[in-house]
């Protein structure tokens, strides 16, 4: 059912981890309760941790399931939190989950900025974004976009039709969008130095 060593091999998609201080959270639900699930996960060199949740981790990367506090009648409920980039979450997803066709609801960026809410709105509105009645909450297309006071950026991706098959093509859309907000001011002085050497 599983192959153990390409499970835990992500060495071939690069350094992992998109970008400093970032989150994924994706939404799913899948047949198999905790109970069930987590006892065939923890021999793919998943471990224990805190909230009766499974993680997966190498030297740069984690990927770790916490169920839903109470169980569906008919499906359980998870979040799987992951650092890393579309890629590598979309073949661990493949190692790991695929067996149990997962059902995704959502998809969440969570970003921790060096930015002020304030200058994080005006990035938004200088790129256009779709703007609502409530101070901070924009959309992109089909990515949602919240600007909270704490200075943290939430991209979301709801109420799509998101799959296993195009799972990292929804995460490269809110990995554009995020780009708005990860940009760094040129520093002018530096460059012209580097343009006169």
């Amino acid at each position: 059912m599983f192959n153990n060593k390409k499970a835990t091999d992500c060495s071939h998609y690069g350094n992992g981890g998109s970008v400093e201080n970032s989150l994924y959270r994706i939404t799913c639900f899948m047949k198999e309760g905790p109970t069930k699930l987590f006892p065939m996960l923890l021999p793919l060199q998943f471990t224990w941790t805190e909230r009766q949740s499974i993680t997966w981790s190498s030297e740069k990367l984690f990927f770790k399931i916490v169920p839903f506090a109470s169980a569906g009648r008919e499906k359980s409920g998870y979040r799987i939190h992951f650092n890393g980039n579309p890629e590598e979450l979309q073949y661990l997803m493949d190692q790991f989950l695929s067996t149990f066709q997962p059902e995704f609801t959502g998809i969440e960026w969570v970003h921790e900025s060096d930015k002020s809410q304030t200058e994080l709105i005006r990035l938004a509105d200088r790129n256009h974004f779709t703007r609502s009645s409530i101070r901070g909450i924009y959309e992109r297309e089909q990515v949602g976009v919240v600007l909270l006071p704490s200075n943290t950026v939430h991209l979301q991706i709801r109420n799509h039709s998101i799959t296993l098959r195009n799972l990292s093509e929804h995460m490269r859309a809110i990995e554009i969008t995020a780009q708005t907000f990860l940009e760094k001011p040129v520093d002018l002085f530096s460059f012209a130095e580097e343009v006169l050497i």
